[in-house]
């Protein structure tokens, strides 16, 4: 949809190319606070969107994420069995994302930070 109001505009992204990736999470990093009635809130401080290969190893890894508020909420493709979601980047190159699976955690921990100390970022196929 975000796609085709850019075409209706005038503006069209330059390049278009879909990746494919075992997994594709939305995670709210949360941080646990008390009220003043002493009864725990959950105040979300990030939402990103994760996007996981199946490592050599067998292990699900990090390939690469963005901010929520930079991609488009993943959708389900029924006709395919896959989710996707899309964004255009500051190159104009519209970027889409498919995967088999989809999943949306809440978390304390940045699981992408995480990642990064089995497999560093410069060593990321990012997109």
């Amino acid at each position: 949809m975000f796609l085709v109001a850019l075409i209706f505009c005038g503006l069209v992204p330059e390049r278009e190319t879909t990746y494919r990736v075992a997994a594709i999470e939305l995670n709210h990093v949360v941080s646990i606070v008390e009220t003043p009635g002493g009864l725990p809130l959950a105040q979300v401080n990030l939402r990103q969107l994760i996007f996981w290969e199946l490592d050599s190893d067998g292990e699900l890894r990090v390939r690469d994420w963005r901010r929520l508020d930079l991609a488009a909420h993943p959708i389900y493709d029924h006709r395919r069995g896959l989710w996707r979601c899309s964004w255009v980047d500051r190159g104009w190159h519209s970027r889409h994302v498919e995967a088999p699976a989809f999943v949306e955690t809440y978390s304390t921990d940045d699981p992408e930070l995480l990642d990064r100390q089995h497999r560093p970022i410069n060593h990321r196929r990012r997109f």
